[in-house]
């Protein structure tokens, strides 16, 4: 039996056309975050987007297909972000501790949208092409990270830069997660944001704290 599509039937290049589906995703969020992703149906999001379900199966052949869009523009985000990041490292010199926070803040807020749909996962098998984007997202992460601390000057604590690198983004990825998908109510993103900078500070910079 061939496995069913689960990418999106056609971009969605006019104006219009793109409000669409992003009223789809935005619908399909709210609809996986109230009733789980098995217990999700078409019906339900293409209600809750306003659209008719004819509509929304022109651009969705399934609801994997609309976790997968979500999942691929979450990623988009991300590296948006990521390279805004590093654009303004490149631009700016002078590295040091007090540049965790911002480094906490920015990671924080890719991860606001790109977060639910790796949940939502949880519920059903990754394709293989996910599987392969976020390996390859995490490597080029790794080295930006790596390009922080080349720049951290004599201060730095870690003396091997590849391990302290790995270590930084495995701390921040799970601190992120957890924090968004288990208790993201319980406490503030600015509170959150300066215990997770006096973590990562703590252990990259001799008696610093962020």
């Amino acid at each position: 039996m061939s496995e069913k599509p689960i990418k999106p039937r056609k971009d969605a290049i006019q104006e219009r056309s793109k409000f669409t589906v992003e009223s789809i995703y935005e619908a399909a969020v709210q609809v996986f975050t109230e009733n789980g992703y098995t217990a999700s149906t078409t019906d339900l999001i293409a209600e809750r987007a306003g659209v008719s379900i004819g509509t929304l199966y022109q651009y969705f052949p399934n609801k994997k297909a609309i976790l997968v869009g979500i999942w691929n523009r979450g990623m988009e985000d991300a590296d948006r972000g990521r390279d805004l990041f590093v654009n303004r490292f490149k631009g700016e010199g002078g590295v040091g501790p007090t540049w965790i926070v911002s480094i906490v803040k920015g990671i924080l807020e890719i991860h606001k949208r790109a977060v639910r749909p790796q949940l939502f996962f949880e519920e059903v098998p990754q394709p293989d092409f996910i599987k392969e984007r976020l390996l390859e997202k995490e490597s080029v992460n790794i080295r930006a990270f790596r390009n922080f601390l080349e720049h951290c000057g004599t201060n730095l604590r870690p003396q091997r830069l590849d391990l302290a690198a790995r270590v930084m983004y495995e701390i921040l990825e799970r601190l992120i997660h957890r924090y968004l998908t288990h208790f993201y109510d319980e406490l503030s993103e600015e509170e959150f944001v300066r215990e997770a900078s006096d973590v990562i500070s703590r252990y990259l910079f001799a008696d610093e704290k962020a």
